[in-house]
């Protein structure tokens, strides 16, 4: 009876799925995600010469690049709130305020001052709406393709994550319209604004607010039918008294209640950033420790990319978004291969290991210790942290799924499918993009990766 009563309640949800299931409303938080991507590093080849041109250092453009992601750490607070009770307006004032973090980013320029640029860059941190969009694929799609609604989710942002510097390669421009500058500096502001608005218009024609889950669940069984009315009446007709093995069977049934009530607590979400750090074990610290330390690696790796490449192999824009682009076009062969082949013949402890090992020995190839520091030893070893830190994050993040407090879990579908109650302890992560620069103030005048890595 549990077993088919369990059967019933999920073919209830995934009928109730399919009532607030919208294509379109799904590929336009996949398309949300997408420009997200595209956006946070479409900037990444041309941040620096956007700094020095503002009479800021070139190692600027990491807190130039990482006030995004942290101005996300917020912005992931109130979008998890937000979307219990919507998904539209969520996404259309993320919308608005991404067009205006670009406008501003782009105006800067003509401005000629560093702190409309950052605060551009803060705005467009501040309408990330990631966890909305993970929120709408967990809660609106059907449990048939949800799995690949979740991998789209996957591939979307490392789609992004690669057209964003080649599109920056693309805008190699330098002209005026009016008062207004638009050079290669510039254009990746003013490409995503109108990019944004466009969307914004699309988001406004065709997105459908799904209604919300309890709302069908009370709809269906608010109001009882004549069979329920007639097992309330023959109720009504039995005799106050029980037997007494009727009476053991009752208390059988109320203890089988309490422990399901048991199991439902347990299962309780955190309601706050303080009842979710009280839920986190020591196990699951650690594996958030070293989720912030690849990727305070892997934002060096990218955002340091355009200041050494310059320095030592005179590189221009287009041959580091080329670098970039090819280095985010290795996400998805790598998650594919780590999560069909590697994850099925090694234990997960294992591959992290070998995973930090790798890393580490990346970022050793990297050093400048010899008299000349060469394009091979740069590329490798930036292939080889990139490619063991995507590894590392992939088993590290499935790992933690699986010592996690239920609590802190929503229905996973994909191995990096976090609740967006959780999202804030992964957004914090991202506070690495910001370390980096005050790391390198250490470096002297021949810019050694040595300094900016360790």
């Amino acid at each position: 009876m549990i077993a088919q009563e369990n059967i019933l309640s999920a073919e209830e949800e995934d009928h109730a799925d399919i009532g607030r299931y919208h294509f379109m409303s799904l590929l336009l938080n996949l398309a949300n995600t997408f420009l997200y991507m595209v956006n946070t590093y479409i900037i990444v080849p041309t941040a620096d010469d956007y700094s020095t041109s503002l009479g800021a250092a070139a190692t600027v453009c990491g807190v130039i690049i990482g006030s995004m992601a942290v101005a996300q750490v917020f912005s992931s607070v109130y979008f998890s709130a937000w979307s219990n009770k919507s998904y539209f307006r969520p996404l259309i004032f993320s919308s608005i305020m991404l067009i205006m973090g670009n406008a501003l980013y782009a105006l800067a320029y003509d401005l000629n001052s560093i702190s409309v640029l950052l605060a551009g860059r803060v705005l467009c941190g501040l309408g990330s709406a990631r966890a909305v969009n993970r929120r709408y694929i967990s809660d609106c799609v059907p449990l048939k393709i949800r799995m690949q609604a979740s991998a789209g989710f996957v591939s979307a942002s490392a789609l992004g994550m690669a057209c964003g510097p080649a599109l920056a390669g693309l805008l190699q421009v330098n002209f005026k319209i009016y008062s207004i500058t638009i050079n290669q500096s510039t254009s990746p502001g003013w490409v995503m604004t109108f990019t944004w608005l466009i969307y914004l218009f699309w988001l406004w024609i065709s997105f459908r607010e799904p209604a919300r889950y309890e709302e069908n669940h009370h709809s269906q069984h608010g109001n009882p039918g004549p069979t329920e009315n007639s097992e309330i009446e023959n109720g009504l007709a039995q005799p106050l008294l029980l037997s007494s093995k009727e009476n053991l069977d009752e208390d059988g049934d109320q203890y089988c209640d309490d422990s399901e009530e048991a199991v439902e607590d347990s299962h309780k979400t955190a309601n706050s950033i303080g009842s979710a750090y009280r839920l986190l074990t020591p196990s699951v610290k650690v594996q958030l420790l070293i989720y912030f330390m690849l990727k305070y690696a892997m934002e060096i790796l990218l955002s340091e990319s355009s200041v050494i490449t310059t320095f030592y192999f005179k590189w221009t824009t287009g041959k580091v978004a080329i670098f970039l682009a090819i280095l985010g076009l290795t996400v998805l062969p790598v998650n594919a291969i780590v999560g069909t082949y590697i994850t099925n013949m090694f234990e997960d402890r294992q591959i992290l290991l070998v995973s930090e090992i790798v890393v580490l020995i990346g970022i050793v190839l990297s050093f400048h210790v010899t008299s000349q520091y060469s394009v091979p030893q740069y590329v490798c070893s930036a292939i080889i942290t990139f490619v063991a830190a995507e590894v590392l994050e992939g088993v590290n993040l499935s790992s933690c799924l699986g010592s996690c407090h239920p609590g802190l879990l929503v229905e996973l579908t994909t191995v990096d499918y976090f609740q967006p109650k959780l999202e804030p302890w992964r957004g914090w992560s991202q506070t690495a993009r910001l370390l980096w620069p005050v790391t390198s103030v250490k470096a002297n005048s021949s810019m050694s990766p040595y300094y900016l890595l360790y």
